[in-house]
């Protein structure tokens, strides 16, 4: 199944103008955008009990950090009863260099990102306005909102039927995204440092 729109071009990276760091209050996720593509930055938290840290040479505590878990660098790390729990830092690629996740833009500030999954792509639409980054991700009530669009193909695996639509570029125009996509997720462009 081919990325939506139809016709479009792929694109690496959004325009200059949106470049950046977009955070929201409540995800704990923070999107990247630059000229190298589309990046998530996240905490993964994990537990080390304080009897690893006494039994091995691997680890060591020194006032409020823990040394060990990345080469020649420490992390903060928060006491809890035995263990320690300490925030590794992670940065995904969602669009860029081996990434099979495509990014096309639909109009000025619009894009959608194609997310790879089961052999096809998912949209999820990305809207830039006034230093805010808008995600709508794919999600209907209706099936009703599919039926102008003729070529649609079936398969079922196990308790799930799964249906990919396959629009031309004229029955996307008239679709309408409010019932595709669903209610945003918002996230506030953070100033450069």
């Amino acid at each position: 199944m081919s990325p939506l729109p139809p016709e479009s071009k792929r694109h690496q990276a959004v325009d200059q103008q949106y470049f950046g760091i977009y955070e929201a209050d409540s995800s704990g996720i923070v999107y990247e955008f630059n000229a190298a593509g589309v990046f998530t930055r996240s905490l993964s938290v994990i537990p080390i009990s304080r009897s690893l840290v006494r039994e091995t040479s691997t680890y060591r505590v020194s006032g409020d950090y823990i040394y060990g878990l990345k080469e020649n660098d420490s992390l903060p790390f928060v006491l809890e009863g035995e263990n320690y729990f300490v925030g590794i830092p992670r940065r995904d690629t969602i669009v860029g260099i081996n990434s099979k996740n495509e990014l096309r833009k639909v109009a000025n500030g619009a894009y959608i990102l194609n997310f790879y999954e089961n052999e096809t792509y998912i949209p999820c639409l990305l809207k830039f306005n006034s230093g805010k980054l808008s995600l709508h991700f794919f999600d209907y009530m209706d099936e009703q909102a599919f039926k102008t669009i003729r070529s649609q193909q079936s398969k079922k695996e196990e308790d799930l039927t799964y249906v990919y639509l396959l629009p031309t570029l004229k029955e996307w125009k008239k679709m309408d995204s409010s019932f595709i996509f669903g209610k945003p997720s918002v996230y506030v462009r953070q100033p450069f440092n």
